[in-house]
């Protein structure tokens, strides 16, 4: 942020876009990268709800201790009280164990597969040439 100039009079994003653009010139300007028509910054919870429990299991507001522990992530420690028993609560739902998640490789077309036949002279691996001739195609 030392860079940017926070003191210049901007209104809308577009105008801090600018601003950090013309913040560096060496060795190159920043770049920027619009975020705005992604569904992830603007609706958090759509995102969210995939791996939180759209209710919170516990009060938050008495609360006077938390911990999270890297051994049991799914799981919150908290206490009422300073010197109050802790008491565990399950904030993660449980992940949906598949029997395989690997896909088999989709055969691509004929006419890709002969493309991809021309484009393989260009390979120097053998073993880059040998994937793409044995490509299932249909």
């Amino acid at each position: 942020m030392g860079l940017i100039n926070q003191k210049a009079t901007v209104e809308l994003p577009s105008g801090w876009n600018e601003q950090i653009i013309h913040a560096r010139n060496k060795p190159t300007p920043f770049v920027i990268v619009d975020c705005e028509h992604q569904s992830i910054f603007r609706s958090w919870t759509n995102h969210l709800q995939h791996y939180f429990f759209k209710k919170c299991p516990f009060e938050s507001r008495p609360i006077k201790e938390l911990m999270i522990s890297e051994e049991h992530p799914r799981i919150m420690e908290y206490r009422e009280s300073y010197n109050g028993p802790w008491t565990t609560s399950v904030v993660i739902p449980p992940r949906q164990n598949g029997k395989n998640k690997i896909l088999p490789i989709v055969p691509i077309s004929i006419q890709k597969y002969e493309n991809l036949q021309d484009l393989q002279r260009y390979c120097q691996n053998s073993e880059a040439k040998r994937y793409y001739q044995n490509l299932p195609h249909s």
